[in-house]
């Protein structure tokens, strides 16, 4: 779609409608309707000059470097679980804690 017409408001909001019943079609969650919008406002929006295979490269480098850095972080500073979720992990509970979750 990106190839085929100009950034416009109008083109942009019927993608995203098309997204959602595609989303509603298929009983994706939220979340991934969201991450879904992001990544049709990415593709979409943003004007790209050039022939399509440099385009592709040059997405395929910013991702791949965004999830290193994304890993990277991780290792460096990781989740704490805190308040009404301390003791679970991996969903299941310790076997002294009172939050009801059965083990299994």
């Amino acid at each position: 779609m990106a190839s085929h017409f100009a950034p416009h408001v109008l083109v942009f909001g019927t993608c995203v409608f098309i997204l959602g019943l595609l989303s509603a079609v298929a009983h994706l969650d939220l979340i991934a309707y969201r991450f879904a919008g992001v990544t049709l406002a990415i593709v979409l929006l943003v004007p790209r000059t050039g022939p399509a295979w440099q385009i592709a490269l040059h997405r395929f480098a910013g991702v791949s470097m965004g999830i290193g850095v994304a890993l990277m972080f991780a290792l460096v500073w990781p989740e704490r679980v805190t308040g009404r979720f301390e003791g679970i992990q991996d969903g299941m509970a310790s076997p002294g804690s009172s939050t009801g979750i059965p083990r299994c």
